[in-house]
């Protein structure tokens, strides 16, 4: 029975054009442009619902909405998705197999996806047609005449955090899982870099037969011939370079837009309570990657592949010169042993201006964020006192990490001059001896120099590796938070409704690193559809109940149910869908207003639901005196717009989601009263199917309610009707 649906359709006519005894499969279907875009996306989104996932379809980055996707596009939406396409040949052949339990099975052809097969009946198959959303039924031989491209058996795979930590062994790490899936592309690149050094001999080698063959003997004809050969040979090493470089920056890229994605989506669904304290700092570690991602660019696996080849030219020079071939392999161990001994204090140091730049991040972003201030209360000088001492921190740290580098570099550097010296004036000796040429000398030391290039670009990527591990241990101190969402084995929720009936088992909640605890001991049931009011003095605990109510916070003590689920067992992305708020002092995102209204939608703007919320909140009148309209883009940190206007922002995208459980903390505190008192008319409007919970210090807000719960230090101090209350204050 296919889920979400009833009705069956049978004997339905095939369609015409999914029909063509004449036209041939396609052979090559893994990057023909198949598919629109938009027809992948609902059919991602109809395999989710199929599986009872119910969550927002990830689209693919950098790809428009109007592409059409290739099949290996469409298998990455898929595994985007949590979705594993496998090769089927159900259809082969001219005959269609036993399904053997490979429901659903997903038939794309030429132009479209054209069926899902989900079942076997005596005689039929019953199948989904995505296009008219219905189901038929077709016959094997209607199946056979299909013009197919692929056939895929489709399955669903749980989503469960990702463990992209820093484990003991650098082959265990995140990062380098996500390189070997281009192992193809690396491989090529190692292929290319063979036929480069290769090519790299030419040069000295025909110096070498220049200077011994063709000058002694005047051989003019020998002489263009070999260097007719070379210049190919240069041309070719030019474009396997580009090439080369191409491919790897080509796979870089991609492995950066990955990789950054998947970092900030394990930040975002990290738990709120453990999040840093320093915006500036939280930002810098997520700026680290930067490190990691430049470790990652061609020159690195460039410099990673040629090392090997140091083993040809040290070949090469002992068949061309015999003992000096000592020369570069001992400056080569002198430079290897010269890098590594001074790793620890580069890392120590490097360490240190880590530590002395998120500092220094932090105390940027507390300049900008409270610079009005600063100003008023004349704490210019103060804040600029602070940074002048946070910069010469980062200045010296960052000038004792250069010293070193440049003294390692200086060294590599004498060595390689020293090891010239070196190989001239043993070879001058060879050469007297008779065991050497003039040409030999002159090949020998070019090849010296090539293979001591090597090296000191490993003395150099190893430098740099240790800014990228830092770099990497950073960013792993993010992706350790610990995740507000649970295991796949632990998410029971297997239904879309939501009728708001909260249940509070003796929950108690203390914020991380802190004594006291913030909420204690509660226990109250919120009935489906009830106003309550929730009361308080400062410090007395509305928000952290909010935090709780919202699924932002979990109970570090007792059991907190929606539905008779408890909290940690929801999903919370399907949980949140049911939920609409509006914070005591919103934060409005750097986007136009329609787009801050309608972020919690998938794209589908229904305009009377819009209209209707813009009228609940006030909005509509604010909206006649803004320039720009919907489409006035607001500034960072609420920047055009009022406190008043933000709060009706704020309401109207709450009104907008249309959700079961409408929760406000203080949403008028900054409103004008005409403003204020239509929100009360609104709020006194809204059916009773929603549950509204208002955390408030203003009493015309208990006009709203029925019910008043007032906190006191954590705990409940009084939980009774609205009426109760006003007759005690009376």
């Amino acid at each position: 029975m296919l889920k979400g649906d009833q009705e069956h359709i049978k004997n339905d006519a095939i369609e015409s054009d999914l029909i063509d005894d004449n036209e041939d499969i396609f052979s090559d279907v893994e990057h023909l442009q198949v598919l629109a875009y938009q027809d992948s996306f609902d059919i991602i989104a109809w395999f989710l619902s199929y599986f009872d996932f119910y969550q927002e379809v990830n689209k693919l980055p950098n790809i428009p909405d109007d592409t059409r996707l290739s099949i290996e596009q469409f298998k990455e939406l898929s595994e985007l998705n949590h979705l594993s396409m496998e090769t089927s040949e159900f259809i082969k052949e001219g005959t269609v197999k036993d399904l053997q339990g490979s429901i659903p099975l997903l038939l794309i052809g030429k132009d479209s996806v054209l069926y899902v097969i989900l079942e076997q009946t005596i005689a039929h198959w019953r199948v989904f047609d995505p296009h008219n959303r219905t189901e038929k039924y077709l016959s094997s031989e209607d199946l056979i005449k299909l013009k197919l491209l692929e056939q895929f058996h489709v399955s669903f795979k749980k989503p469960q955090e990702e463990e992209i930590v820093l484990k003991k062994g650098f082959l265990n790490n995140w990062i380098v899982k996500e390189v070997f899936k281009y192992k193809g592309i690396y491989r090529d690149a190692l292929l290319a870099s063979v036929i480069i050094n290769l090519i790299a001999l030419f040069i000295p080698l025909y110096t070498m037969s220049v200077y011994d063959k063709v000058v002694p003997n005047l051989a003019f004809d020998t002489l263009w011939v070999l260097t007719t050969v070379v210049m190919i040979g240069l041309l070719f090493d030019w474009i396997l370079k580009s090439s080369r470089a191409m491919l790897t920056d080509k796979v870089g890229q991609h492995i950066d837009i990955v990789l950054s994605t998947r970092i900030l989506t394990k930040i975002l669904n990290s738990k709120s309570e453990n999040s840093p304290n320093s915006i500036g700092s939280f930002a810098k570690q997520f700026q680290d990657f930067e490190g990691v991602r430049d470790f990652l660019n061609s020159m690195t696996i460039t410099a990673i592949v040629d090392l090997p080849f140091t083993i040809l030219f040290l070949l090469v020079i002992f068949i061309v010169g015999g003992p000096l071939v000592l020369a570069p392999a001992a400056v080569m161990l002198l430079m290897l042993f010269v890098t590594l001994s001074v790793q620890p204090k580069i890392s120590k140091n490097i360490k240190e201006l880590s530590k002395f730049k998120s500092e220094r991040s932090g105390l940027s972003f507390e300049a900008l964020q409270q610079m009005d201030t600063l100003k008023l209360n004349n704490g210019k000088q103060w804040i600029l006192n602070r940074w002048e001492s946070s910069v010469n921190q980062c200045a010296d740290g960052s000038l004792k990490n250069n010293q070193v580098i440049s003294k390692l570099n200086h060294t590599t550097q004498s060595l390689q001059q020293w090891l010239t010296i070196a190989v001239v004036v043993t070879g001058v000796y060879l050469i007297s001896q008779g065991d050497l040429t003039m040409g030999g000398l002159i090949a020998v030391t070019m090849l010296s120099g090539r293979s001591v290039s090597g090296i000191m670009q490993i003395t150099t990527l190893i430098t740099r590796w240790q800014q990228a591990k830092e770099g990497m241990n950073s960013i792993n101190d993010l992706l350790q938070l610990p995740a507000e969402r649970p295991s796949a084995d632990e998410i029971k929720i297997e239904r879309r409704s939501f009728y708001g009936d909260l249940k509070f088992h003796n929950v108690s909640f203390q914020y991380p690193g802190s004594d006291s605890v913030a909420i204690k001991n509660i226990n109250l049931t919120i009935q489906p559809g009830e106003r309550i009011a929730i009361l308080g003095g400062n410090g007395a605990g509305k928000t952290t109940f909010l935090k709780l109510l919202q699924s932002i916070y979990l109970p570090t003590q007792g059991r907190l149910l929606y539905d008779n689920l408890e909290a940690k067992y929801w999903d919370v992305d399907l949980l949140r869908k049911h939920i609409a708020t509006c914070d005591q002092h919103p934060h409005l995102l750097k986007e136009s207003i329609y787009k801050n209204i309608t972020i919690n939608t998938d794209g589908s703007v229904l305009a009377h639901h819009l209209a209707h919320a813009l009228k609940q909140s006030g909005l509509d009148i604010i909206l006649e005196k803004i320039e720009g309209g919907l489409e006035k883009k607001i500034g960072e940190g609420n920047v055009g717009l009022s406190g008043g206007q933000v709060q009706s922002v704020a309401l109207a995208r709450a009104f907008y989601k249309r959700a079961n459980l409408l929760i406000l903390d203080e949403p008028t505190s900054m409103m004008d009263k005409n403003t204020e008192l239509r929100v009360f008319t609104t709020l006194k409007a809204i059916p009773k199917t929603t549950t509204i919970i208002i955390s408030t210090h203003n009493i015309a807000l208990l006009s709203v309610v029925d019910r008043v719960i007032v906190l006191d230090q954590g705990s409940i101090k009084y939980d009774g009707s609205a009426d109760n209350l006003r007759k005690k204050d009376a």
